[in-house]
């Protein structure tokens, strides 16, 4: 809803406002209530009064109204569009006090002891009260749309207020008035009537005020409390808390969203649980993409390194220990995989057995994936160099390649998985099963070193040309320079 539309109902939401207070203001004041004997008839204080009041209504709504369209239309800040209903009834209460004023002015000295003065100030200023807290009211509800557009847009929320605020102006409205109203009928009173009156009058107002907010306190505090308790929770779970439980202490409404409260963020770590499982099979990155995406198929052909280790004499391995040794084998094995890939940038795309493949680039498109692969190797490398000096039969290869790749998922609509699919993967595979005979234990490809920075390829030396099956030309290689130092040759793609 347009800005202007929202000024146009706020301007008539004020403007039946203070008309509903200006028809009480002259019920109360010309019509209802007897006059003083000495003012003369209700037709001369009519004829006294009308044509001042029709005079100001107008004066004071081509000025009051254009002023509170003009503060929502130009309402630039969060804070400014969420004081409109303040600006709005501030501005109506400043035109009645006005009208106060001029009223008790006019009926100065009219009948002795100023009694009409008296009771016209004091009408008008209850109808003001009344027109004021009822434009709070209908403007706080007629620009919900702008609030709905700040606060959608992050404006800050205040803590407390809004329950608080409205409750106040209600019971402003539906008690604090009338008894007011009530006492001020004193002034109208002969000293007599006054003297017998006072006490009795002033006892049952006192007591209506101060029962009445001692009421309006206590239903403030059973709906605001519970209501401020649930978003000091919704707070703490938009933080990412999710360890949180509403105490329900309510059997209606606000128990029933208090409950809600609790069953969504039950659901909500339900789903943290999901993805967490879920992470720990795909990788973190491809449980995002894959929760993002849904089961739409996905196939991006982009730029990827892939890094392969497959254990050495695998099946003498398995044959000399117990299945559940295998089993801790592997795990330490696979875990210092995942914990180094992972430090790394990349993921591990699978288990195959006794080996695994790891991608870089994929989901993220990271540009630096070949930096990212051959540091892993190197690093992985040392990593599992620790681990076989504690258990000598735990060898492996490590094949690392780069390339174009299609990137997506594999399988059928009701199992897939994403993978990387092109003969990169398969280089890899086969560098991993000749590398397994280098005393590195890594081979690259030359392509992979060619697409790393500097510093990385610096790192590497050529290993010569290989015969990869598969592959009718040989494959250029490379190795960890760490591994023999005294060579300084340049990394070259040609075989």
């Amino acid at each position: 809803m347009s800005r202007w539309r929202i000024a146009g109902h706020v301007v008539v939401c004020s403007g039946v406002a203070n008309v509903t207070g200006a028809v009480l203001s002259f019920l109360y004041n010309v019509v209802i209530s007897p006059l003083p004997p000495d003012v003369g008839s209700r037709a001369d204080v009519l004829g006294r009064n009308l044509p001042w009041f029709l005079v100001y209504m107008v004066a004071a709504g081509s000025i009051v109204m254009p002023f509170q369209a003009a503060a929502i239309r130009y309402a630039r800040t969060p804070r400014q569009v969420l004081r409109v209903p303040w600006v709005t009834a501030v501005s109506g209460a400043a035109a009645w006090a006005g009208a106060a004023v001029i009223f008790l002015w006019l009926n100065w000295d009219v009948g002795s002891g100023n009694t009409l003065a008296c009771r016209m100030a004091i009408g008008i200023g209850m109808a003001g009260l009344v027109a004021t807290t009822l434009t709070y009211l209908l403007v706080e509800r007629a620009a919900r749309p702008m609030f709905a557009e700040v606060l959608a847009a992050g404006a800050p929320r205040a803590r407390r207020g809004g329950i608080h605020n409205r409750l106040i102006v209600t019971w402003l409205l539906g008690s604090a008035v009338p008894l007011l109203w009530v006492a001020a009928t004193l002034v109208e009173r002969t000293p007599a009537e006054r003297a017998q009156l006072t006490g009795s009058l002033v006892y049952l107002v006192v007591v209506g005020l101060a029962g009445g907010f001692a009421v309006h306190a206590a239903v403030t505090h059973s709906v605001a409390d519970p209501i401020g308790d649930t978003s000091a929770a919704l707070r703490r779970i938009g933080a990412g808390d999710l360890d949180v439980s509403v105490r329900i202490t309510d059997r209606g409404e606000v128990g029933e969203l208090q409950a809600s409260v609790n069953a969504m963020t039950e659901g909500l770590r339900e789903r943290r649980r999901i993805e967490d499982l879920f992470g720990r099979f795909v990788g973190p990155d491809v449980a995002r993409l894959a929760i993002a995406s849904g089961t739409a198929p996905r196939a991006d052909r982009c730029e990827a390194t892939v890094l392969f280790v497959d254990l050495v004499g695998s099946t003498a391995l398995a044959g000399s220990r117990p299945p559940e040794q295998m089993l801790a084998l592997l795990n330490e094995l696979f875990a210092a995989v995942v914990d180094t890939v992972t430090a790394h940038g990349g993921f591990v795309n699978g288990f195959d057995g006794d080996g695994a493949i790891c991608v870089f680039g994929p989901p993220l498109g990271d540009a630096d994936h070949a930096d990212r692969g051959l540091r892993c190797a190197r690093a992985l490398a040392g990593r599992l160099r620790e681990i076989r000096a504690r258990v000598p039969e735990l060898d492996v290869g490590i094949g690392v390649s780069s390339g174009d790749v299609v990137a997506g998922y594999v399988g059928a609509a009701s199992r897939y998985e994403y993978t990387v699919v092109g003969s990169v993967p398969n280089e890899a595979s086969r560098l991993t099963d000749l590398a397994k005979d280098k005393p590195c234990r890594v081979l690259a490809s030359a392509a992979t070193v060619a697409r790393a920075g500097a510093g990385e390829s610096t790192l590497w030396q050529p290993g010569g040309a290989v015969r990869v099956r598969g592959r009718e030309a040989p494959v250029a290689v490379c190795e960890p320079a760490a591994e023999h130092p005294a060579a300084t040759a340049r990394i070259s793609t040609s075989p």
